[in-house]
């Protein structure tokens, strides 16, 4: 090759390249912008997070959880086992039938030594009782042992 040639393919090779150039310090320039906002709004986001988790962190803690404590040697009516997992619910957390037999049968079932658990047509039939009594507000009606939701009252 000549060296008329080879001047000719490196200017033709500079011009290339240059033209190159300035088109990527263009696109730099564009990202670099684009990543400085997302750098702000990230730094901005973060920022508050950390504000709401403090805020978060200052609400009171719930109360102690009431005693689960039954009474050894006797017979502990369904009535008092309703009471004690309807009190340990909120006072517009609605509760039904099935949730509140799960509950009792949960907690307590080990040391009730029943041969089956309690059944929420049972719950059902104390859950009307405290309804009629004012105890326990009824919020949807259903079928008396599903369905059925409630909530405390006061």
């Amino acid at each position: 090759m000549s060296l008329e040639k080879q001047i000719s393919e490196h200017r033709e090779r500079e011009a290339f390249h240059a033209e190159r150039e300035a088109f990527h310090r263009d696109r730099r320039a564009e990202h670099a912008a684009e990543l400085e906002q997302l750098l702000k709004s990230f730094e901005t986001l973060k920022a508050s997070a950390e504000h709401a988790a403090k805020l978060a962190a200052r609400l009171p803690q719930e109360p102690p959880p009431p005693s689960d404590d039954l009474p050894v040697g006797r017979k502990v009516p369904i009535s008092q086992l309703v009471q004690k997992v309807i009190e340990r619910k909120g006072p517009q957390e609605p509760f039904g039938p099935v949730d509140i037999a799960a509950e009792i049968n949960q907690r307590y079932g080990p040391r009730l030594k029943r041969k089956k658990d309690y059944d929420p047509r049972q719950v059902s039939v104390v859950l009307r009782w405290m309804a009629k009594r004012g105890r326990v507000a009824r919020t949807q009606k259903g079928r008396p042992w599903s369905g059925s939701q409630y909530v405390r009252v006061g």
